[in-house]
């Protein structure tokens, strides 16, 4: 999921890269 929404809009990559950190 992380990898599309990377895809779809750079400007999430920020928040994903976040919520991806807190869940490991």
């Amino acid at each position: 999921m992380c990898r599309t929404v990377q895809i779809k809009s750079p400007s999430l990559v920020s928040l994903a890269s976040q919520s991806a950190s807190e869940s490991q």
